[in-house]
C-alpha cells in the first residue's frame, strides 16, 4: 500500500522512555503504521530522520492560573481554559528531541483528533470519554476544536459528571452541551440514552500507544491547543538528513570502489603468480632456453669484467708525465719495461734504463722518484761507466708503480 502521507506522534513513559506512533494517509483514509519504544539514550537517533514529532505530555486542565505560575508552560484552548505544565520537563524533553521536534501539545488531545481522523459517522461538536489509571476523562470538542478537558475518580458515575460538565457549559458558555459521545475500543460507561454513543475501534490498547497516536495527527491544522512550537534544529532536519545520506552515499561509494580495486588487485597478483609459475616451468624443462640462459651468464660475466678493467683508471699516463717533468738535464732513457706482481694487483713493477754524464744526476733522478705518490721501492739497480765513451754512465733503476689513480 502506498501512503501519501505520513505522521508521527510521541508520548514520554514512566521509565524515562518514549512511545512513537507512526499514522499513514492512503487512498482510503489514515492507517495506523504502528508503535515503537525509544530508549532515553536514543536522543540522536533522529538526526539521520527527516520526519518530524509532535509530542504530548501530561497537563492539567484549569480555568484560571494561579497566582504564582513561574515555573509553568501552559496552552490556552479557545474556550478559556488552560492545559499547564512544569517548564522543567519541557526543557529536558527539547533537549533531548530538538532534531525533530515540531510541536508540544497536552497528551490529552488524542481525545479530540482520534475522532475526528479516524472515526466513522464524524462529527464536528462532540465528547469523547476515556478511562485511564483509574480516572475518568470528558473532553469537550467545539466545531473540531478541543475545549477542555474534565477529570474525576472513576468511583463517580460518568453519567452525573456529564450532567455537571451540561451545567457548567450552559451557564458558563449560554449553549447546549454536545450530544455526541466518542468511546476507544471496548471501554464502558454508565451514560444514559440522551446521549448519542460512537466507539474507535483501535489496533492498540494501551493508553501510551493511544495518545501516541492521536498526537500524530496534531500537524494536520492548528486547532490544538499548542504548549510549545518547533525548535530551531527541526526547521532544517530535511536538508541535515539529506547532507548526511549524501555523506553517507559518498563514503559508501569510496569504500565499494576501494574494495572493487582491492579485488581486482588481488586478482591480477594471482594471474601473475600463476603465469611467474608457468614461465618458470618453460624455463626449467627446456633444454634450448636453458643454454641461451647458460651462454648469456657467460657473456654478462666478461662483459662484467670488461666493465670492471674499464671502470678502474690506471695512473701510466701520469706516470709517463712525471717522468718527463722530472728528468734532470743531460740525463736520458732509454728503455722503460713492467712485469706484473704475483701478490698483488693494484702494482706492476717497473724498470728505467738510460744513460746520464754524472751519476749525481741519476741519484737526483732517483730523489724525486721517491717523492712522488705514485712511486714506491724505487732502488738503483745498477749504474757504470759506458765503455766507449768514459764521459757517460749507464744506469737502471727499478720501482713499483701504482696501477689505480689515488
Amino acid at each position: 500500500m502506498i501512503f501519501m502521507k505520513k505522521m508521527r506522534g510521541m508520548v514520554p513513559s514512566d521509565d524515562g522512555s518514549y512511545i512513537q506512533a507512526t499514522a499513514g494517509q492512503s487512498a482510503s483514509g489514515w492507517k495506523f503504521l504502528g508503535c515503537k519504544k525509544l530508549a532515553w539514550d536514543q536522543r540522536y537517533t533522529g538526526v539521520f530522520k527527516s520526519s518530524g514529532i509532535h509530542l504530548g505530555v501530561c497537563c492539567n486542565w484549569v480555568r484560571e492560573m494561579p497566582s504564582e505560575q513561574e515555573g509553568f508552560a501552559f496552552a490556552k484552548s479557545d474556550a478559556g481554559f488552560l492545559a499547564c505544565t512544569q517548564n522543567f520537563g519541557l526543557e529536558i524533553h527539547k533537549e533531548i528531541l530538538q532534531n525533530n521536534l515540531l510541536g508540544i501539545y497536552p497528551d490529552d488531545v488524542f481525545m479530540c483528533t482520534l475522532p475526528l481522523y479516524m472515526g466513522t459517522d464524524k462529527s464536528e461538536s462532540f465528547l469523547s470519554a476515556f478511562s485511564e489509571n483509574k480516572i475518568n476523562k470528558i473532553a469537550v470538542i467545539i466545531n473540531k476544536k478541543l475545549a477542555s478537558v474534565f477529570v474525576v475518580p472513576d468511583s463517580y458515575s460518568v453519567n452525573l459528571f456529564l450532567k455537571r460538565i451540561r451545567h457548567y457549559w450552559e451557564n458558563v458558555y449560554g449553549s447546549d452541551l454536545p450530544e455526541t459521545v466518542y468511546l476507544f475500543n471496548d471501554q464502558k460507561f454508565d451514560i444514559d440514552n440522551s446521549y448519542s454513543i460512537r466507539n474507535i475501534s483501535l489496533p492498540v490498547n494501551e493508553p501510551s500507544d493511544i495518545k501516541a497516536m492521536g498526537l500524530a495527527f496534531c500537524g494536520m491544522d492548528n486547532t490544538i491547543p499548542q504548549i510549545g512550537g518547533p525548535t530551531e534544529a527541526s526547521r532544517f532536519r530535511k536538508y541535515r538528513s539529506a547532507s548526511l545520506a549524501v555523506c553517507a552515499l559518498s563514503i559508501i561509494t569510496i569504500a565499494l570502489t576501494g574494495g572493487i580495486f582491492l579485488l581486482l588487485n588481488n586478482r591480477y597478483e594471482i594471474k601473475a603468480d600463476e603465469y611467474e609459475k608457468e614461465y618458470r616451468s618453460i624455463l626449467a624443462n627446456d633444454s634450448e632456453i636453458r643454454g641461451i640462459i647458460s651462454e648469456g651468464e657467460k657473456l654478462s660475466d666478461k662483459l662484467l669484467r670488461i666493465s670492471k678493467i674499464s671502470s678502474s683508471p690506471t695512473a701510466w699516463g701520469r706516470f709517463l708525465y712525471l717522468l718527463g717533468s722530472i728528468r734532470p738535464d743531460k740525463l736520458y732513457f732509454e728503455k722503460l719495461g713492467s712485469e706484473p706482481l704475483s701478490d698483488t694487483n693494484d702494482k706492476i713493477r717497473v724498470a728505467l734504463a738510460g744513460w746520464a754524464e754524472s751519476e749525481i744526476i741519476v741519484t737526483d733522478l732517483i730523489k724525486k722518484l721517491n717523492s712522488s705518490d705514485l712511486i714506491t721501492h724505487t732502488s738503483l739497480s745498477s749504474m757504470e761507466r759506458d765503455e766507449k765513451q768514459q764521459n757517460l754512465c749507464r744506469f737502471r733503476i727499478i720501482c713499483m708503480l701504482k696501477l689505480l689513480n689515488p
